[in-house]
């Protein structure tokens, strides 16, 4: 079923304010991480694409750069989303800009970037051999380089799905960048970090660190539900059904309930149809 959404954002206007003044900071010199929590589908993707629309991300220049961690269990490729970012980073810069802002490191790229090497002679092997230090030099070489002429957003996503290498990669980042023109945006399924989880391992010495934010996103009060019911529906509802959209929502999150299974089993009307939007949880409206 199509959910109903709009450009109006409810119950997440504080965490929208924290990206922005982060920008804000990064874009003065000061590398900055926010570090978005939630369960699935509480709204952290629609949170940061409304934060990429607000007037200081479309008006500094930045370059917004994303990648996307995958459940793939063990079988995930390492780096994966960084190569994306850095894939959208060379698209954008080209990629003799993007070399040259890596220094004397500038080999391993081709480690993750293949194409590089063919095109620049980088002897790959010798970068393989080096390990992951002078790989992750490289990568923060590029990043703080290419950042000196246009700002950086970097945005990964499901970073609890992300391999040991690829948190290594972001470890190192968030530790070693300071002066640096880039913000990092990370987000994460707080119900999926359990025993064990090298993400989990990570969150207390990312608690610590005066350069980054930790935001855990909340499900939304009745009063915003109300308020985005109202939204999707074009007036004010009454109690009674604010009442039955909140209740019947909460159901269906706390049993993990599809929206088509609860739908059957509470043999909803026409009139509640339009919320299945409330169910995912997303914050759209």
């Amino acid at each position: 079923m199509q959910s109903v959404s709009s450009e109006l954002l409810v119950g997440r206007e504080s965490d929208l304010e924290l990206l922005v003044s982060a920008l804000g900071e990064a874009l003065g010199g000061q590398t900055r991480t926010v570090l978005l929590g939630g369960e699935a589908g509480i709204g952290k993707t629609r949170l940061v694409d409304e934060f990429l629309r607000r007037p200081l991300a479309l008006e500094s220049g930045a370059l917004v750069l994303r990648g996307q961690s995958i459940d793939l269990d063990r079988d995930a490729p390492p780096y994966a989303p960084v190569v994306s970012v850095l894939r959208g980073l060379v698209a954008a810069v080209g990629a003799e800009t993007a070399l040259e802002a890596a220094g004397p490191a500038r080999d391993a790229l081709a480690v993750l970037l293949p194409e590089l090497s063919a095109e620049q002679g980088a002897d790959v092997d010798r970068s393989r051999r080096e390990g992951a230090e002078r790989l992750f030099d490289a990568v923060a070489g590029v990043f703080e380089g290419v950042a000196g002429e246009h700002p950086l957003v970097v945005i990964i996503e499901d970073v609890h799905w992300a391999d040991h290498a690829t948190l290594a990669l972001l470890r190192f980042l968030v530790r070693m960048l300071d002066g640096a023109r880039v913000l990092f945006v990370f987000t994460f399924r707080s119900d999926e970090v359990g025993r064990g989880s090298a993400l989990r391992a990570w969150l207390p010495e990312l608690d610590r660190n005066r350069r980054v934010e930790r935001r855990e996103l909340p499900r939304l009060s009745r009063r915003e539900v109300r308020a985005l019911a109202t939204c999707i529906h074009g007036s004010a509802l009454d109690v009674r059904d604010t009442d039955i959209i909140f209740e019947r929502t909460e159901e269906c999150r706390s049993s993990s309930k599809s929206w088509s299974a609860a739908r059957r089993s509470w043999g909803l009307t026409a009139f509640l149809r339009p919320y299945a939007a409330f169910c995912s949880p997303g914050m759209s409206c």
